[in-house]
């Protein structure tokens, strides 16, 4: 991947961070035709930020993967791996406590 579109990626990453910090990204994430149990089990505005959260730690990894390609050794991307699975581990977890409603 050349480094315009890797530029690229970032920025579409970085508004959809944006998108989701305000917390209106609920009807993305929940699906568009979701029935009304299924969104009664959720906060949506939790749920947009939890996902806001994981999208942006993934965002400034893929920044800092892009300014320092050159420099950076297999172990780094090794780094972002694991930081991404465990990033995506515990948007899970909160999902599933933190964004349930009670």
């Amino acid at each position: 991947m050349n480094i315009e579109a890797t530029n690229l990626v970032v920025v579409v990453m970085a508004a959809l961070t944006l998108f989701l910090l305000t917390g209106r990204g609920g009807y993305l994430l929940l699906g568009g035709k979701a029935d009304q149990a299924k969104r009664e089990q959720y906060d949506e505005k939790k749920l947009s930020r939890v996902f806001a959260l994981g999208t942006g730690v993934v965002t400034l990894e893929l920044l800092a993967l892009s300014l320092w390609r050159e420099q950076m050794s297999i172990w780094g991307f090794y780094l972002f791996a694991a930081v991404t699975i465990g990033v995506l581990a515990l948007v899970g977890k909160l999902v599933n406590t933190v964004c349930r409603k009670k």
